[in-house]
């Protein structure tokens, strides 16, 4: 479990039982859980009344949450699911679910997300390097493409650059082995190949 922004994050310890968490989540800033709420302080004032309310809350394993997402009582994620920027889950979300919104709702799912994304990463790859050269004034750097390098990296390139070694140590070990990764076809062969893809289309 990564708490991105462990200062940023609340969670109402008012009723911990009422809590479950899985495993693989990635909690980004902003982060609230809620148990329970206190509109019956609009009662006590107007009928003289007190009237509880809570309810469990249950996250499920490998879930993505974006920045200020808050997931209100009563609700239960599913597992596989990636829940969107400014998200507040009112109501229970299925697994392998895309979620986003004020109330929030399903978008899509995570298989077609997946295929969405795979589509894009590699033009989104080639516009960042390029707004790289534009804006600072220098070819992008290897270790520029902190996540990009899924698209070209090479055993060769692994080997020749040490800050990108521990980049690449830390995010695979999540998902493949090394090994399976530089058996797999990617995109471009190496950096080189990349790079010079990139500061092709600069004028």
């Amino acid at each position: 479990m990564l708490f991105r922004y462990p200062n940023h994050t609340v969670i109402d310890m008012t009723r911990p039982s009422l809590i479950e968490l899985g495993n693989n989540l990635d909690i980004n800033d902003n982060f609230v859980i809620m148990t329970h709420d206190f509109a019956t302080h609009v009662f006590r004032n107007l009928y003289g009344d007190y009237v509880n309310s809570s309810g469990k809350v249950v996250i499920g394993n490998n879930i993505y949450f974006g920045r200020n997402v808050t997931i209100l009582k009563g609700v239960t994620i599913g597992d596989n699911c990636i829940i969107g920027l400014g998200s507040v889950v009112t109501k229970n979300i299925p697994s392998n679910s895309v979620v986003v919104g004020n109330p929030a709702r399903v978008i899509c799912y995570v298989e077609e997300y997946h295929k969405r994304r795979k589509s894009k990463q590699i033009q989104e790859a080639l516009e960042y390097g390029r707004s790289i050269k534009n804006r600072f004034h220098r070819e992008p750097q290897i270790t520029d493409f902190t996540e990009e390098w899924v698209l070209f990296l090479s055993e060769e390139d692994y080997n020749n650059f040490p800050k990108m070694k521990t980049i690449v140590d830390w995010r695979i070990n999540k998902c493949t082995s090394l090994e399976k990764f530089f058996q797999s076809p990617r995109p471009f062969n190496c950096w080189e190949e990349f790079k010079k893809e990139v500061l092709k289309s600069i004028f």
